[in-house]
This record gives C-alpha cells, sequence and structure tokens, in this order.
C-alpha cells in the first residue's frame, strides 16, 4: 500500500473536496505537516490559517529508532511479534515527556497491535522518504494567512530548534513553546494546546507575530 506522504496530500485533497471545504482552517500535527503542505503547494489546497503543531516537515524529522528499522527493515518485518510489540511499546511511551497515561498509550498502540499491525507499521516506516521533505521544504517560504507553531520544549522526537528554524523560514509567526511539553504534545498539555488553538481560531485574520513560553 502506498503510504508516501505524495499519496497523503492526494487523500486530503480529495477527503476536502468531498466534504466541500474550499479554505478550511487546519491544525496539523506530526508528520500530518508534511501531508497539509504538500497539499497546498502540489495539490492546491487552501487553508483559512494554519496550526503546524509538533511539525515533521524540515529535515532531519525522523528518529534514530526510525533509520535503524529502515537500515534493517526485512529484520524488522520478520522478527517475532512479541518483539515488535515490545518496541512499539517503546516508540510510544517516547512520545510523551511525562509518563503518558495507560489509556492513552493502549489506544495508540492498537492499530498497530499483532502481525497486520507490524505490517502496517514498518510499511510506512519503509516509505518514509527525506526527499519529499527536503522538497517540502525548499517550497516552504512566507504564507498569507495566519499561522502558529506551537511545540514542546522537551520534544524528544523533533527537538524545539526545528519550532524556530521554522519560524524563520515562515517569516516569523507567532511561535507558542510549551515548557514540559514532548512529541505528543496533546497528551503532556492537553489544556495549554486546547487554549493555544482555540486562541488562535478564534484570533482576527493577521496574527501579532510573537514568541512566548507558557510555564507549566
Amino acid at each position: 500500500m502506498d503510504v508516501s506522504d505524495p499519496r497523503q496530500a492526494r487523500v486530503l485533497k480529495k477527503l476536502l473536496d468531498y466534504w466541500k471545504l474550499d479554505r478550511p482552517a487546519i491544525v496539523l500535527h506530526d508528520i500530518g505537516n508534511s501531508y497539509g503542505m504538500i497539499a497546498y503547494y502540489d495539490e492546491g489546497c487552501r487553508y483559512e490559517r494554519i496550526a503546524f503543531v509538533s511539525a515533521a516537515m524540515l529535515n532531519p524529522c525522523v528518529t534514530a529508532a526510525t533509520l535503524h528499522a529502515q537500515k534493517y527493515i526485512e529484520a524488522y518485518r520478520t522478527m517475532p511479534n512479541w518483539i515488535y510489540e515490545q518496541i512499539l511499546e517503546a516508540r510510544i511511551r517516547s512520545t510523551t515527556f511525562k509518563p503518558i497515561q495507560n489509556v492513552a498509550r493502549l489506544a495508540y498502540m492498537k492499530p498497530f497491535q499483532g502481525d497486520l499491525g507490524q505490517a502496517v507499521w514498518y510499511n510506512r516506516v519503509a516509505q518514509i522518504d527525506p526527499r519529499h521533505t527536503d522538497r517540502l521544504e525548499r517550497q516552504l517560504g512566507p504564507l498569507d494567512v495566519p499561522v502558529r507553531i506551537i511545540w514542546g520544549t522537551d520534544d524528544t522526537w523533533i527537538p524545539v530548534d526545528q519550532a524556530v528554524r521554522l519560524q524563520r523560514i515562515l517569516g516569523g509567526p507567532t511561535l507558542s513553546l510549551i515548557e514540559g511539553g514532548g512529541h505528543f504534545l496533546m497528551e503532556d498539555a492537553p489544556e495549554e494546546v486546547t487554549r493555544h488553538l482555540i486562541d488562535f481560531l478564534n484570533e482576527p485574520a493577521v496574527a501579532q507575530k510573537t514568541a512566548t513560553i507558557v510555564k507549566r
């Protein structure tokens, strides 16, 4: 199954067409940022405003664990499932700065458990291609709609310095940093993320360009 970034962007375009959404406000997280912006540049999608959360759209944006799996992909695909599921659990636990709640951990793991889940997980890993990200980075620049970047200061998947770099590339939009937030920022700081998103989605069309640190 093709689950590459360009394919996901085409799916997003078809979804927005199906829903008849010409210029939705959009909130993007992790690799969803790449899907959303490839859809913008290559598929003609347009947004009323964009929130980039823990954005995986600048290289390097994959972890050492993912790079290792890509290098030895057949070994990972064929390892006993009980070993794979221990790796899966460790990967899910690493998404947050604080210990992830069991109910959330189990929910994130569920789609990727069993032999089929293992195949799905490593099918995606095998198709992560930095060339797609390099191409997107060359396209990125200041946008003519309100933009907000939201990032955790303790993101171990994509370090916070990428937030500053993205802010610079996009021409200085508002950057909101949440202390004690990991990569799955919504799990570490749901109230803060919700507050930032509500403020952003309700603010006037021209966003104030500032950098803030939210202390927890």
